[in-house]
């Protein structure tokens, strides 16, 4: 199931991270892909806003992992890029993140698909403009595909 969301500024795209933010529950995933300097990071900031107010949101580029706790559960921020093998990322304790108590965010998921968990989110991200973006949305499993259309439902909402 696919799905596109358009955003014409930096504010736009935080007000559609914004809009996703209430729908998210412990066992969540979604999936951030694009191009470097596509906004990842910049989405998963707005998106934590909300849900981790006044925590301090950085790229985990360097430390794999970044953990925020949001007031029903914990928040994983994972960054796979600089990741050589899938090998190297369940020696750093990947299992440890797919318990289900908490929401899982990842960047450059694409990079490991086998192991990503069954149901997940993913968002695209396209540079369309200096400041304009393209979502792309592709839901897997289940919980994607309600994911997703409660987040469309949201955002034609608004």
């Amino acid at each position: 199931m696919e799905g596109c969301l358009l955003s014409e500024s930096t504010n736009a795209t935080r007000q559609l991270a914004e809009a996703l933010a209430p729908l998210l529950r412990p066992g969540d995933t979604l999936v951030l892909t694009g191009a470097m300097g596509a906004g990842k990071t910049f989405f998963v900031q707005a998106l934590l806003a909300p849900l981790c107010p006044g925590q301090l949101v950085q790229s985990p580029t360097f430390s794999l992992v970044n953990v925020y706790q949001a007031p029903a559960f914990p928040v994983y921020h994972v960054d796979f890029y600089r990741l050589h093998s899938e090998q190297e990322l369940w020696a750093a304790g990947w299992e440890d993140y797919l318990d289900g108590q908490g929401l899982l965010l990842i960047e450059w998921g694409q990079e490991f698909p086998s192991a990503l968990p069954l149901s997940y989110l993913q968002l695209d991200l396209v540079a369309t403009g200096e400041d304009s973006r393209r979502l792309m949305l592709t839901a897997r499993g289940t919980r994607g595909k309600q994911l997703q259309e409660e987040w469309l439902n949201a955002v034609a909402s608004n």
